[in-house]
């Protein structure tokens, strides 16, 4: 993997944006793989394209099929683990995607609002709100349950 890295990642954004693919089953296994090799990367290949990825999965958080929002999701928070060379630029893709991430977690697919808690999770320490990183990583847990107008009404304070 460390070999043919650039490679790899390259064509799994490929698959990301594949027009042929109508379903966008190449786009979801291209996410969910992308995903899985984050972590076997090179840091600078990553984020080489961290941008590019960003911006090309945000679509996919509003799609109507709850797979590719969780995947997406899924690879947004894990792509905020590379963002410590380009925090500007992807400071403001988190700021882009706040607003869905938080709505999503009212999702009525609970896979999708574990991977928004995931996501804001990871999201928070690169908010520079400790108040908001401390909310997202004490309120979002996988194991607890919201009270969303609650948790909305304290996040407003923050913003």
């Amino acid at each position: 993997v460390h070999k043919h890295g650039a490679k790899l990642l390259a064509s799994m954004v490929n698959g990301m944006d594949d027009r042929d693919d109508p379903n966008n089953l190449v786009a979801l296994e291209a996410m969910t793989s992308l995903s899985k090799l984050l972590e076997h990367l090179e840091e600078r290949d990553v984020q080489a394209m961290l941008l590019h990825i960003a911006i090309r999965i945000r679509p996919f958080f509003d799609s109507e099929q709850p797979d590719l929002r969780r995947s997406s999701i899924v690879l947004f928070g894990n792509l905020t683990k590379f963002s410590e060379g380009d925090c500007e630029a992807f400071f403001e893709q988190i700021l882009n995607g706040l607003v869905t991430l938080l709505l999503h977690l009212q999702d009525p697919k609970p896979e999708v609002v574990r991977a928004c808690k995931f996501a804001l999770r990871m999201c928070g320490p690169n908010m520079g709100c400790e108040g908001l990183c401390d909310m997202f990583l004490n309120h979002l847990r996988e194991d607890r349950s919201l009270h969303y107008g609650e948790f909305m009404n304290n996040v407003c304070k923050h913003l």
